[in-house]
C-alpha cells in the first residue's frame, strides 16, 4: 500500500462530499469547553481548527468525517479512559478521522477505536492516546507523526506507519501491518496456533524483517497470524505473545518479553529476555542457556522449565579423545534425562534441567548422574545444573585403538578382496 494512498482517497472523498453540498461545520478555537459527547453522523463533515477542549467522547458514525487541521484537541478527563474517540457503524459508509498538523491529548490515557469500515489518516501529528484498529478498518500514520500510546492492530485491519515515532505497536489475529522509515520503542506480535522459528532477533536497526517469511510461519487449523513487515526501522524491544496451540523455537535472540497462553510450547535456546515471562493455561516455556529479568506470572497448569548446557569430554587413560562414547544423564529417580554419543573430539553436549516453575513455586531437579561408556569401559560423576557446566570423564585401563573396532571388519574385508583380485590377476597372466 502506498504511504499516502489512504489519505489521498480520504481527501478525494471529502472533496466530493463538499462539492455535493454536504453539511460542513468548522469549529474555531474557543475558551469554552464542549460539554458532553460530540456525535458526528450522516454525511456531516466537522472541521476543527485551533484549540478545542471537550468534556466527553467523540463518536463518528455512518459516513461522517472529522477533520483536524492545525488543531489542539484536548479531552478534559479526570480519570483514565473516561472518554474516547470511536469510529464505527458505517451503514455501508466510511466514517473518517483525518488529522493534519494537529495534536490529540489528555491528562489521562484514553483510546481511539477504529471499527468496521472506518478510516483514519494521521499526518504530521502528535497523538497521545492509543489507537486500536478492528474489523476491516484502515489506519495510516505518516510524516513525522508521534504516537505516545500503543498502535494495536487486530482482526483484519490494515495499518501503515511511515516516517514516524511510535511508542508501541502490537498486532493480533490477522491484520496487515507495515512499518518503515520509523522508530518503534516496542514491537509485539501475537499469533494464534502456529509453528514458527525465531532466530537472531535483537534490538537494532532493521533493514527488512517479515514475521511470516523470516520466521517460517505455518498456520495450524484454527490459527491466525499478523502479517507484519518492518523496513528501515529502529526497533528497541521485541515482544511475542503466543496463543492457542503454537509450537515455537527461539534461538540466539534478545527479546523484551514472552507471553505463552493456551497449550502453546515455546523452546528458547541461547537467548535473553530483558523484561518478563508469563505463562498460563497448559502452556510450557523451556529455557535452555537463556536468562530472564523476572517472571510475571505462571498460572493454572502452565510451567516454565530452566535448563543449561552440560558439556561432557570423554578421554581414555592417556588423555586421548574418545569418539562415539555413549554419554547418559539420569534423574535422581533413575529416569533417563538425555543420551548422546561423543563427536570426533570426544565431546557431547546435553541440555539438563535446573528447575521447574509453576503456580505453586520453584522446584529444583537436583543432582544428575552422568555416565560415559565405551564397550566395557565406563566412568561416572554427578552434577547439579545451576548454570552451564563442563566435566571430563576418563575411561581408565583403556586406550583408544588406532583403528576403531567398527572399522576393523570393513578394513579386513577390503584387504581380503584386494588380495583375491591380485591373486586372480597373477594366475591368468
Amino acid at each position: 500500500m502506498n504511504k499516502n494512498a489512504v489519505f489521498c482517497i480520504s481527501l478525494l472523498i471529502l472533496s466530493l462530499m463538499i462539492s455535493a453540498n454536504c453539511c460542513i461545520s468548522t469549529v474555531k478555537s474557543s475558551p469554552d469547553i464542549h460539554q458532553g459527547d460530540l456525535i458526528l453522523q450522516g454525511n456531516n463533515v466537522t472541521i476543527i481548527e485551533g484549540r478545542f477542549d471537550i468534556n466527553g467522547s467523540i463518536i463518528v458514525i455512518e459516513n461522517a468525517t472529522l477533520l483536524l487541521r492545525g488543531a489542539l484537541l484536548n479531552f478534559t478527563q479526570t480519570d483514565y479512559s473516561q472518554y474516547n474517540i470511536t469510529l464505527s457503524n458505517p451503514s455501508n459508509g466510511n466514517p473518517r478521522l483525518l488529522a493534519y498538523n494537529s495534536t490529540i491529548t489528555s491528562a489521562y490515557t484514553f483510546n481511539v477505536y477504529l471499527r468496521d469500515n472506518s478510516t483514519t489518516n494521521i499526518e504530521n501529528c502528535t497523538i497521545n492516546p492509543s489507537i486500536v484498529t478492528y474489523d476491516h478498518s484502515m489506519l495510516s500514520v505518516s510524516s513525522e507523526s508521534s504516537v505516545g500510546g500503543d498502535v494495536s492492530a487486530r482482526e483484519y485491519s490494515i495499518v501503515e506507519i511511515h516516517g514516524s515515532t511510535i511508542q508501541s505497536c502490537s498486532s493480533y489475529d490477522s491484520p496487515w501491518v507495515q512499518v518503515y522509515d520509523s522508530e518503534i520503542t516496542s514491537l509485539q506480535v501475537g499469533p494464534r496456533s502456529i509453528n514458527c522459528t525465531i532466530t537472531n532477533l535483537e534490538p537494532e536497526f532493521v533493514h527488512y524483517w517479515s514475521f511470516v517469511t523470516n520466521c517460517s510461519v505455518n498456520i495450524l487449523l484454527g490459527g491466525s497470524t499478523p502479517n507484519i513487515t518492518v523496513m528501515n526501522t529502529n526497533v528497541n524491544n521485541w515482544k511475542f505473545a503466543f496463543y492457542g496451540s503454537s509450537s515455537v523455537s527461539i534461538f540466539n535472540s534478545i527479546l523484551s518479553s514472552l507471553h505463552n497462553i493456551g497449550s502453546s510450547f515455546v523452546s528458547v535456546v541461547d537467548s535473553v529476555f530483558t523484561s518478563n515471562l508469563y505463562a498460563s493455561k497448559t502452556s510450557t516455556i523451556l529455557l535452555i542457556n537463556s536468562t530472564y529479568y523476572r517472571i510475571q506470572d505462571v498460572l493454572d497448569q502452565a510451567k516454565i522449565q530452566v535448563a543449561w548446557h552440560l558439556d561432557v569430554h570423554v578421554i581414555d587413560s592417556i588423555g586421548q579423545d574418545v569418539p562415539s562414547a555413549n554419554v547418559t544423564a539420569v534423574y535422581l529417580n533413575g529416569t533417563l534425562a538425555e543420551s548422546k554419543f561423543t563427536d570426533s573430539q570426544g565431546w557431547a553436549r546435553l541440555a539438563l534441567m535446573e528447575k521447574m516453575i509453576n503456580e505453586t513455586g520453584n522446584y529444583a531437579f537436583g543432582n544428575f548422574s552422568i555416565e560415559a561408556t565405551y564397550d566395557i569401559h565406563s566412568d561416572a560423576t554427578t552434577v547439579n545444573m545451576t548454570g552451564n557446566q563442563q566435566t571430563t570423564l576418563t575411561l581408565e585401563d583403556f586406550v583408544i585403538p588406532e583403528f576403531p573396532s567398527l572399522l576393523i571388519l570393513p578394513l579386513f574385508i577390503m584387504l581380503t578382496l584386494v588380495a583375491a583380485l591380485a591373486y586372480k590377476r597373477k594366475r591368468f597372466t
